[in-house]
């Protein structure tokens, strides 16, 4: 099957630098030959032979950092090769980090204007046009890189929630009513959001006529059509878990190099199919809103080191503990919003089944409590256009 990344070996715990300004840039669909450069962890000079250049790759908002972005050099020779995270000095690559950012440390004898070349799977290559001279650093900016679709993503539809909606926004197509109109973004609930033919053109796919029953969901899994795609959506209160061959098949599927992202009240697929991942406390909560903690580095990149997350259905799954091998992405105190549960609980999460299976997500809050352009909006875009590579 396809993979979203397949540059994995990033750590969540690895401190991204802030990132530089300036500098100008261009986009370009054209696939010159380049030459390698190597990965630096700071944006400084090591001497008077080496030009030095930082920036930023970010997704076509403007906003998101891109994790494992390559940066090469174009030229007419060598053609780029290796794979590394950036953070560490390295001989052969020069890769963007949690935050974006990269520090490339350029061949000797290059000076004056050149042109690096921002590469990452899923994104339609750009090109940075700037000026270095040897001994010196040269701030290139922020890069944003448009989707090139070639992502495929599929959505099981629940009771709650529509991620279908955030993740249209990231295919840039529109998604239907049901009745054959264009979905109203302004005013439509987003779990009322069914899918439509421009956005299965751009490799998003809504099972909202595909699964309304067990026997649907067991024909669909048994198909084997899950493995056209790079990462299955759950909405909240979705679960064919119990579904005969369902689990395994979704198991095969995140072995096999997919991604996952359960909503909320699909919990109960979640256990039963990650069985001792996620211990969850249970749905004693109410409605409301807390200023919850942000643990890696990469996501406070986006959001901060704390950020607004609303709950707002009245019965939610709540976080007991989670297993030693899955990422907190959010923890908050959550006190205010049971009678029964006190103190602080995971809220996002996610993990890798071993180190060649995609990730598997949770998070006990919707896509539809969020306002548009919140922090909440922009953690799960982070987390979804680099979902190959935020998961330990």
């Amino acid at each position: 099957m396809k993979r979203i990344n397949q540059l994995f070996g990033i750590s969540l715990i690895t401190l991204g630098l802030s990132a530089c300004g300036g500098g100008g840039s261009s986009s370009s669909n054209d696939e010159p030959e380049s030459r390698d450069v190597s990965g630096l962890s700071e944006c400084d000079t090591i001497n008077s032979t080496q030009a030095v250049v930082c920036g930023t790759a970010l997704a076509s908002d403007g906003v998101t950092p891109l994790i494992n972005a390559e940066v090469t050099l174009l030229d007419d020779g060598a053609k780029p090769s290796g794979a590394s995270a950036r953070g560490v000095e390295d001989p052969d690559v020069c890769l963007t980090d949690v935050a974006g950012d990269y520090v490339c440390l350029l061949p000797e004898g290059v000076n004056g204007a050149v042109s690096l070349l921002i590469s990452l799977p899923g994104f339609v290559d750009a090109t940075v046009d700037t000026t270095v001279s040897p001994g010196s650093v040269t701030e290139a900016g922020s890069q944003p890189l448009e989707s090139d679709n070639s992502n495929k993503w599929v959505v099981v539809p629940g009771a709650f929630d529509g991620v279908q909606v955030l993740l249209s926004q990231l295919k840039d197509c529109t998604l239907s009513d049901g009745s054959g109109n264009p979905f109203n973004y302004a005013t439509g609930s987003p779990e009322s959001a069914r899918g439509s033919a421009d956005c299965e053109n751009k490799g998003l796919l809504v099972l909202d006529d595909e699964i309304n029953s067990a026997e649907e969901a067991s024909a669909f899994f048994s198909s084997n059509d899950l493995f056209n795609y790079d990462s299955l959506f759950i909405n909240c209160s979705a679960d064919y878990g119990n579904v005969s061959g369902v689990n395994t098949v979704v198991q095969d599927f995140v072995d096999d190099g997919g991604h996952v992202y359960f909503s909320d009240l699909s919990s109960s697929w979640l256990s039963s199919a990650f069985p001792g991942k996620v211990n969850f406390a249970g749905n004693a909560t109410s409605t409301g809103t807390i200023e919850a903690d942000v643990t890696t580095a990469g996501l406070q990149s986006v959001v901060g080191s704390t950020m607004e997350v609303e709950f707002d259905l009245s019965v939610w799954s709540a976080i007991d503990t989670v297993a030693s091998d899955v990422t907190t992405f959010v923890e908050g105190d959550i006190t205010s919003l049971s009678s029964t549960y006190s103190g602080i609980h995971p809220i996002t999460v996610g993990w890798r089944e071993n180190s060649n299976s995609g990730c598997v997500f949770y998070s006990s809050y919707h896509i539809e409590g969020a306002s548009q352009d919140s922090e909440q909006e922009r953690a799960m875009k982070y987390l979804v256009q680099n979902i190959g590579s935020v998961c330990q």
